[in-house]
């Protein structure tokens, strides 16, 4: 092992594991939250439609249901069909193309660092 003292190492593993059992559990607990929350958006959204209300005010605030016309995400189905409509159909231009294009996207690399298998210690007394 390099210069790192064992107690500190091994203390710090310790919060880590630990840390990252109380943020799972805290993250189950979100889930179930925001499943919950999002039922109830749905519901409210189609009784709003339904009734044809845009604005209900609330002691807090209000519930507003908005309409929004985006575009899709830019991927690799809508790439190759962007490049067939601009070859007028040569599936082997666009296919040619698409194959340049992603091979020429740049790398990225990361690191990090991930706690598997940590199981919840149990106490016998």
């Amino acid at each position: 092992m390099s210069n790192i003292p064992a107690d500190d190492l091994t203390n710090s593993v310790s919060k880590l594991v630990e840390l990252n059992q109380q943020i799972k559990e805290a993250r189950s607990d979100i889930k179930v939250l925001s499943q919950a929350e999002k039922a109830l958006k749905l519901h409210i959204k189609k009784l709003m439609v339904d009734n044809g209300l845009d604005v209900i005010n609330t002691k807090t605030g209000k519930i507003t249901v908005k309409k929004s016309v985006r575009k899709v995400g830019l991927n690799k189905d809508t790439i190759r069909e962007g490049l067939s409509v601009f070859f007028e159909g040569n599936e082997e231009q666009a296919e040619t193309a698409l194959k340049v294009i992603v091979e020429s996207l740049p790398t990225k690399e990361t690191s990090t660092i991930s706690v598997t298998g940590s199981k919840k210690k149990t106490t016998s007394e």
